[in-house]
């Protein structure tokens, strides 16, 4: 699964990538059982990265994580992190 944020993006996707909005800046992120985040995603994201939820085993096969970090000034900044099934869903 490849993560796009912007519609421009995911308008330009070919060769069969899997393309799926995960996240809106200052908005929730569902998770696949129609819950949403207690907090909204940042503002000013400036670096992520996909972790494996078991560094024995890099593929993925039981989830990762996609942690995001923002810039953001006064308290709103920090990592979050999205985690996903082995599947893409959301939890």
């Amino acid at each position: 699964m490849v993560s796009i944020l912007t519609k421009t993006l995911v308008s330009k996707c070919q060769w069969g990538i899997n393309v799926q909005l995960i996240a809106k800046t200052g908005k929730s992120v569902q998770s696949a059982d129609g819950g949403k985040s207690k907090r909204d995603h940042h503002t000013r994201s400036d670096a992520v990265g996909i972790i494996p939820m078991n560094p024995g085993d890099p593929t993925g096969n039981e989830g990762y994580a996609y942690a995001i970090n923002s810039g953001e000034g006064n308290g709103g900044g920090g990592v979050h992190v999205i985690y996903f099934e082995k599947d893409g869903n959301i939890l």
